[in-house]
Order: structure tokens, then C-alpha cells, then sequence
């Protein structure tokens, strides 16, 4: 997925959890706590321990400050197991501020995967088809997000979407 490591190891990491109490998971590479909201479950991952989300209330979340900088190329990837569709846009990562600020990574609710992107306060995003996150399997997607030209998704490694940004001199 390139060499944009920043964030993308710091959210690979998080998958390998640690536990301190009801609500908070550590992320191995920063030594963070980040703290779980709403309803959850501890279950076997892929590797390890995962946090079973509900759908609806689930959460993890961290303070502003502690976020790693995001800068004009980055990538963000993640192994989730759906088990239902969700209603509407369910971010797997949300890094916004409306639409005209920030990112997010989001499965849809047909299994759609949308990256959506603000650059120069103008809002870019990404689709990749229905049916692309089936159901109750691990998939990994990831996405890499460049604002100096182009939007991709991945599955399981695989580059299933792309799109160019027109003319974006900066992340906004």
C-alpha cells in the first residue's frame, strides 16, 4: 500500500489489543488508550482478540490531540468481519468535520466501501460495488488516500477501485 506508515501501522496495531479494563484498548505502537463506547464484545479475531461492535452505539474513540498527523498521502487498512448490512454509512474510520473537512472510510448498506475525502474544501469520494464486504467473513480492506492525485480501495490486498482528484493543492 506504499510508504505512507504514520498512521496506517499506529491503526494495524489497534487490532492487536490489549484490555486494561471494561473500556479502554491500548494500541501497541503509540501506547495510547483509546477508549470503547457503547455496546461491545470481546471475541477471537484473526489474530488475537477483536472488539465485536453492535452496529449502532459501538466506538472507539480518541482524544484529537493523540491523533497521529495526517498529512497529503496516507493509508488506512483494517480486517472487519460484517455481520448485517448497515442502515446507512457505518464508518470503519471517521476523521471529518461535516463533509468539507477531514476523511472517512465507510462500509455501506449494501456491502459498498466509500473513502471519502475533503481537498481544498471541496469533497471527493470513492465507491467500490455492492456486495464487496460479504457477510460474516474477515475481510482486510484498506484504502490510501493521495491529495496530490488519486482515491484507492483494496480488498484482501487487491486494488478494486480508483479515482483521480482534479486539482488538489492540499489536504484540507
Amino acid at each position: 500500500y506504499g510508504d505512507h506508515r504514520d498512521l496506517h501501522l499506529s491503526l494495524r496495531r489497534q487490532r492487536q489489543m490489549c484490555i486494561r479494563d471494561s473500556n479502554v484498548t491500548v494500541d501497541h505502537v503509540s501506547q495510547i488508550k483509546d477508549e470503547i463506547h457503547g455496546n461491545f464484545r470481546i471475541v477471537d479475531g484473526v489474530s488475537g482478540k477483536a472488539i465485536f461492535f453492535d452496529g449502532y452505539t459501538t466506538q472507539i474513540k480518541r482524544k484529537s490531540n493523540l491523533a497521529p498527523e495526517i498529512k497529503d498521502v496516507f493509508t488506512i487498512e483494517a480486517w472487519i468481519a460484517v455481520a448485517a448490512y448497515p442502515w446507512n454509512w457505518a464508518p470503519i474510520i471517521d476523521l471529518s468535520q461535516g463533509i468539507l473537512y477531514g476523511f472517512d472510510f465507510s462500509v455501506g448498506p449494501r456491502g459498498e466501501l466509500r473513502l471519502g475525502g475533503a481537498v481544498n474544501s471541496r469533497r471527493h469520494e470513492l465507491i467500490v460495488p455492492a456486495g464487496t464486504i460479504p457477510l460474516n467473513k474477515w475481510v482486510h480492506v484498506a484504502t490510501r488516500f493521495d491529495a496530490n492525485g488519486k482515491l484507492e480501495i483494496f480488498k484482501n490486498g487487491v486494488l478494486i477501485g480508483d479515482k483521480n482528484v482534479i486539482k488538489p493543492p492540499k489536504l484540507s
